[in-house]
């Protein structure tokens, strides 16, 4: 199950948005994962990180302050 994070540099501190990803992907996460960035058109960091687990995409969007980031495309 793919999820994709929006960091905007001029709203978010995306050292500490990425830190906050890595820490759950390492440490949290049950099955296996990838993760890749592009730029979209505004020039914002665009994370997109696939899950083989979907419950851990789950509980990726469950934390705090991330439902904001998820991009709905």
């Amino acid at each position: 199950m793919k999820v994709s994070v929006i960091i905007d540099p001029a709203h978010d501190q995306h050292d500490t948005v990425r830190y906050d990803i890595q820490t759950f992907l390492h440490f949290q996460t049950r099955g296996y994962w990838t993760i890749s960035e592009e730029r979209d058109f505004d020039r914002r960091a665009v994370l997109t990180i696939d899950f083989s687990d979907p419950s851990d995409a789950h509980n990726f969007k469950c934390l705090p302050n991330m439902a904001t980031r998820v991009s709905r495309r």
